[in-house]
């Protein structure tokens, strides 16, 4: 299936390891220019070209944005993977614990979402993909203030879709499971101080847990941003995909 991605402009914001940087790789197969802004150095592939800022920081982020459309061009898809919140036991959690996951996951969007939507506004046309988590549908005991800034990022992405449709502008959010990612770790290990159990006991409870007996690769997260970033998913705009395997039976 043609996605009609060649030569489009790509925009990922956090895109130098994980999911994001699993995402560079497909866009890349499909024939995508592939821009990156991250605040870590790391080796991307030819032709990608890199920004580095800390997008936590809206002037930052900004400047970063407006850099790369001024070297790059018009962004056509942006998708958002930047920033991640500590994973914490439920009787560890302190008021600033939130003041940080908010800091670190639902401000590194905002800030990069801001000055990029206005800018496709004015050329009638884009897609954002903003990569949140299933913490913000499923209140997960060591995830909470993590979990609330992706309750926050939902909100925002049904609020930004309803409005900005009417300006060409789909917004969509993947909302993943713990990922096989080196931020896997930390997660891992809140889960085995809550329970006490070790690491190893933890990672073989999490893959239990999920209908597929495994958590999912960040590949199979890309394939899904691709999907909702592409001109085959014209209509879909606001929509929250949950890729948990069918481990939640909701509606």
């Amino acid at each position: 299936m043609d996605l009609y991605l060649k030569d489009k402009h790509i925009l990922i914001a956090g895109g130098s390891r994980g999911i994001g940087r699993a995402c560079v790789d497909a866009f890349l197969e499909e024939g995508a220019r592939v821009s990156v802004i991250s605040r870590n150095a790391s080796i991307l592939p030819d032709g990608v070209f890199h920004i580095l800022a800390d997008l936590s920081d809206a002037v930052q982020a900004r400047e970063a944005v407006f850099k790369l459309i001024d070297k790059q061009g018009n962004i056509d898809v942006l998708v958002n993977c930047a920033g991640s919140a500590k994973k914490t036991p439920p009787e560890e959690v302190m008021p600033e614990h939130y003041r940080v996951a908010m800091d670190a996951k639902f401000y590194t969007y905002i800030n990069v979402i801001e000055p990029v939507i206005k800018e496709m506004a004015k050329n009638g046309s884009g897609s954002i993909v903003n990569v949140v988590g299933l913490g913000g549908k499923v209140a997960i005991p060591t995830h909470l203030p993590g979990g609330s800034a992706n309750a926050a990022l939902l909100l925002t992405t049904a609020g930004y879709a309803n409005v900005y449709i009417k300006k060409g502008i789909r917004i969509n959010s993947v909302n993943p499971i713990a990922t096989n990612t080196e931020l896997l770790q930390s997660s891992l290990e809140a889960d085995a101080k809550m329970n006490n159990i070790s690491i190893d006991e933890a990672l073989t409870a999490a893959n239990n847990r999920t209908p597929l007996g495994r958590i999912i690769e960040p590949t199979e997260v890309a394939d899904a941003v691709l999907f909702l970033s592409s001109d085959r998913a014209s209509y879909i705009n606001g929509n929250m995909l949950y890729l948990d395997g069918g481990m939640y039976p909701y509606i």
